[in-house]
């Protein structure tokens, strides 16, 4: 699929977006269904054409990561509060390592989710916690 186009399958309507330059541009995807609904992509790029709407769940980086001299790579924490405006999501899944996590090196430099959880009114998830619960 293409960035703008959608694809019904059975009662899923699949709505592909545009992502990150990894170099070509990877998708994100919407997907909806009468039980529920999510974004994904993986990188945090929020492409600004998606129209506003209200999700159950957004799965998405928590986290900025960037290499000196190329930049960002993955830009979660940066992409949230436009992600909550946009979705009005109940839940934010965490698609990178969670808050017990510690970085050193050239990857140091990250945001922790409890900055989030104040913030918002939704729930933040790690890959812990997706583990115990079923949507």
């Amino acid at each position: 699929m293409q960035p703008g186009q959608n694809l019904k399958f059975n009662d899923i309507n699949i709505e592909a977006t545009s992502g990150a330059a990894v170099p070509q541009i990877e998708n994100g995807y919407i997907l909806e269904t009468n039980d529920g609904s999510f974004y994904i992509e993986p990188h945090g790029f929020l492409d600004n054409t998606i129209k506003p709407r209200k999700l159950d769940a957004v799965i998405t980086p928590t986290k900025n990561l960037e290499l000196p001299l190329l930049g960002p790579f993955v830009k979660g924490a940066d992409v949230i509060p436009n992600l909550v405006k946009l979705f009005n999501p109940n839940y934010i899944l965490s698609s990178t390592t969670g808050g017990d996590a510690q970085f050193s090196g050239i990857l140091n430099s990250f945001i922790s989710l409890e900055e989030f959880k104040k913030s918002l009114d939704c729930k933040i998830l790690d890959l812990e916690q997706m583990q115990s619960i079923v949507i």
